[in-house]
């Protein structure tokens, strides 16, 4: 795994730092899109294959609550999607693999007990099997097509 410095986040991924070095982004930010076109993370990820990953935020359920993680989209690697526990993996280290094929099984708004750890009205969760093992991952809603994308990808 790679380093956070050669990882290039996702349109739902930004975070304050990013806005900061960003004067562009940070005006589009305060105006109320997101920090980049989501459409340009789904032109970003056919270019995986050169070799960039791309980092999503995504909590993960985790017996009986979501944990903050970050999920890697790199279709080059041994294991293309991989979640690791944590914002942004500044370290290497291991993390859990969602091994295709992935199918998914609903997306769903956040409820319950979830809403008290992810902010509802900015993630939703999907629910998936990564070879036959049940998955659920809370993802920025305007990262979903992204992810799914991704999903899709991996499986075929």
């Amino acid at each position: 795994m790679v380093g956070t410095s050669r990882v290039r986040r996702a349109a739902g991924t930004k975070t304050f730092t990013d806005l900061m070095l960003h004067w562009e982004q940070n005006r589009r930010v305060s105006r109320g899109p997101p920090a980049t076109d989501p459409t340009l993370d789904l032109a970003y990820l056919a270019y995986l294959a050169a070799g960039e990953p791309m980092a999503v935020v995504a909590h993960r359920r985790d017996e009986s609550r979501l944990r903050p993680g970050t999920l890697i989209l790199h279709t080059q690697a041994g294991e293309p999607i991989t979640w690791f526990s944590g914002r942004f993996p500044r370290r290497v280290g291991s993390g859990l693999p969602m091994r295709a094929p992935i199918d998914v099984n609903e997306i769903r708004e956040v409820d319950g007990r979830d809403k008290w750890r992810v902010k509802s009205q900015q993630f939703i969760v999907i629910d998936t099997h990564a070879e036959g093992e049940p998955w659920s991952l809370a993802v920025p809603v305007i990262d979903l097509d992204l992810v799914l994308a991704a999903f899709a990808a991996v499986s075929s």
